[in-house]
């Protein structure tokens, strides 16, 4: 369901949800991974949970498009469902640090990037639905900014509000965020 009104991020609350994760836990290096990907990258809810290792995703022509993450070229390659399109992003600084560490340690060899938790914090290896990343979202939100209703798409739209206000030109913002 819909909010009646967004929560609207300050650049700080947005800096205390990209830096507060444990990078020495599991469940910490996959929330910052949620966290950039909403945040610096604008993806939807969707996206994010559609995301791959590495993968292949058809195109708008219908033609298999490779997806993942790419670190030695600092890129992630992602399908966004909501237009039936694969997109290329430069990975941002949190963005880069939280998928080296999670890589590293966490995500699975193939297939959905982002896995689910069990309480203690260890990763389930299952991965992780749109409704339960929303579920996290909201949660971290209330743990470290004291907010009640956090979305992932407050997060996406800080993202693309602050990239307009540092004049990220219209068309490109655009092209960012999916259309």
């Amino acid at each position: 369901d819909k909010k009646a009104e967004p929560t609207k991020l300050t650049a700080q609350q947005a800096k205390t949800l990209l830096d507060s994760h444990d990078l020495e836990e599991p469940q910490g290096r996959r929330d910052a991974v949620i966290m950039a990907m909403l945040i610096e990258h604008g993806m939807r809810v969707s996206e994010v949970a559609a995301l791959m290792v590495q993968g292949a995703a058809k195109g708008k022509d219908g033609t298999p498009q490779w997806v993942g993450v790419d670190l030695a070229q600092d890129v992630i390659v992602f399908y966004r469902p909501k237009i039936g399109e694969v997109h290329r992003h430069e990975l941002e600084r949190h963005s880069r640090r939280a998928l080296r560490a999670y890589l590293e340690h966490d995500a699975p060899a193939m297939g959905r990037l982002i896995v689910g938790s069990r309480k203690g914090g260890e990763l389930t290896g299952r991965p992780m639905s749109k409704r339960a990343i929303a579920k996290r979202v909201r949660y971290l939100g209330k743990q470290l900014l004291e907010l009640d209703s956090l979305s992932p798409h407050d997060c996406r739209h800080f993202g693309a509000t602050h990239l307009a206000e540092n004049g990220t030109d219209p068309f490109a913002l655009r092209d960012w965020g999916g259309g």
